[in-house]
């Protein structure tokens, strides 16, 4: 069975991506078998780094890390909390520091759907922004093209004279107290260059109440009737499933390849449910700079756009 399109294109990834979504995902999903929750997803990122353990695929990601640097089955609070012995055993310090260095300070990737937008607006003046509408009141209005229509962010921001110095928004992912927020900031270096614009994942302290909601909602997800494709009928189905996306997603709870096991378990879960799998597109980048209200629309039209 595949379970559709993945991040990486390379051979061996696919292959041990196929072989967690079959040998623990299916199994745990369908009859309850291979432990907890969130013992099933370390065996899935395991298998999916490092494969099944009588055929071992290591494979090379697009980011040009390896499968040793996922740090198979380990969340990325037990990878920064790793002793000297384990620091040792991946090959030292340095190449341990290089492996983690996306991880210290909490920073996820940079939020591009929405860079290019706040990127042709930089040099315009603050009355330039109000006139034209982008500014109102006391909110940045950031205004993205999808799929045929317009999502608009309500930002708070900062300004230095008569520019725009900053731009910030929180994301309260689904079912998370304000604690759990993902803090996506633009920022305005100079009047050259824009070199900073990033998301924050949550305080690790948070992770526990990220895998207790992610698992009410897949509880929620299994409890659900196999139904036929079309017709509107999986309606409760895909927004469960935007909701356990987005929240599993901005967790960050493994070092890498959160994105790939996310879409491979939201494909399984698709493909049992007698629909066609989807492409990843941006709909990670989506999950972080999105309240939950906006990125189930955004979900449910990739989902839609493969099963008309």
């Amino acid at each position: 069975m595949t379970t559709g399109p993945h991040s990486s294109g390379q051979p061996g990834f696919l292959k041990n991506a196929n072989s967690a979504a079959r040998e623990v995902f299916i199994p745990w999903f369908l009859d309850n078998k291979g432990g907890s929750f969130e013992q099933m997803l370390r065996s899935m990122h395991r298998v999916s780094a490092t494969g099944l353990p009588a055929q071992r695929e290591e494979f090379t990601g697009l980011d040009n890390y390896s499968s040793a640097d996922v740090f198979p089955g380990m969340s990325r609070v037990e990878v920064l909390e790793m002793d000297e012995a384990g620091i040792n055993a991946f090959g030292g310090r340095e190449k341990f520091e290089a492996a983690v260095a996306h991880l210290r300070g909490n920073q996820m990737w940079t939020p591009m759907v929405v860079n290019r937008e706040l990127y042709m607006r930089k040099f315009k003046t603050l009355s330039e922004l109000k006139k034209e509408g982008t500014v109102v009141e006391d909110k940045y209005r950031i205004v993205i093209p999808q799929r045929g229509r317009s999502i608009a962010i309500l930002a708070d921001f900062q300004t230095e004279g008569d520019l725009v110095k900053r731009v910030q928004w929180d994301v309260v992912p689904p079912g998370l107290s304000p604690e759990g927020k993902i803090q996506n900031v633009w920022q305005r270096v100079d009047d050259a260059r824009v070199v900073e614009n990033y998301s924050y994942f949550p305080d690790e302290r948070q992770l526990p109440s990220f895998i207790r909601e992610a698992e009410r909602l897949m509880n929620e997800i299994k409890a659900l009737p196999v139904l036929p494709n079309g017709s509107g009928s999986h309606s409760r189905l895909l927004v469960l499933l935007a909701d356990y996306f987005q929240v599993m997603l901005t967790s960050h709870f493994f070092c890498r390849i959160n994105f790939s096991l996310l879409m491979n378990q939201v494909n399984t879960i698709l493909y049992l449910n007698n629909m066609n799998p989807v492409y990843h597109e941006d709909l990670d980048r989506w999950a972080i700079v999105l309240p939950p209200e906006q990125f189930r629309e955004v979900f449910v039209d990739q989902v839609r756009a493969f099963n008309p």
